[in-house]
């Protein structure tokens, strides 16, 4: 016959283990719910950056300042709304204060982007900013060393300040790298020292027959 006592710890231990078993179920549902709280919110960050992404993007393509200001409060960050409105303040609003200003914001969001830093060399201009010019103007050629559109605009800018020997070097990517302005660029580096020496040391020896008579 069997002892009371231990029949009454069987049941107590068949109790503990149904608990036990019944509790498991609960957190495994529970941890599961928490898992698809996680994912949830993920997705809706990632849709709420989608959403906003694209209404900046179609707020910037009307090229307008209301629009642009509108892109600028949903993107921030974006460096390329601070540009698009600089050059309608600096081309159709005729005010070059309030461009630089955003050019000035562009660069410092994105200072890898030459094109930023040309528009705010022109704003500076405008502005009577000769020293801020120059500095955009190097810094716009430290990121892009190789555009020969670039370096042209930068080479007469350094002509014109009588800086001869850095509007050579500009001058001397433009031959290296476009044929087509490679002759307008010559003509000028000529005009600039007339010797060939300075011009002919910036560039590699195959472009010895650019001096030769035709």
């Amino acid at each position: 016959m069997s002892n009371p006592n231990e029949f009454r710890r069987d049941r107590e231990s068949s109790r503990a283990g149904g608990s036990i078993g019944a509790a498991q179920p609960m957190e495994s549902r529970y941890v599961l719910w928490v898992i698809l709280l996680l994912i949830c919110s993920l997705l809706g960050v990632y849709v709420w950056c989608v959403v906003c992404v694209y209404e900046a993007h179609r707020f910037s393509l009307g090229r307008n300042q209301a629009s642009l200001q509108r892109a600028i409060r949903i993107q921030p960050r974006d460096a390329n709304n601070y540009d698009l409105l600089g050059q309608s303040l600096i081309w159709d609003a005729l005010d070059p204060r309030a461009a630089a200003i955003q050019f000035r914001q562009a660069v410092k969001l994105n200072p890898y982007t030459s094109s930023y830093w040309a528009h705010l060399a022109q704003a500076e201009n405008s502005l009577g900013n000769g020293a801020e010019q120059a500095a955009a103007i190097r810094n716009a050629i430290a990121v892009d060393p190789t555009t020969p559109e670039l370096a042209w605009s930068a080479a007469n800018y350094f002509l014109i300040q009588g800086d001869t020997e850095e509007a050579l070097d500009q001058f001397a990517v433009v031959i290296r790298s476009d044929p087509w302005m490679a002759e307008a660029a010559l003509e000028r580096s000529w005009r600039a020292v007339e010797q060939v020496n300075p011009i002919q040391r910036r560039l590699p020896p195959r472009s010895g027959s650019l001096f030769e008579p035709r």
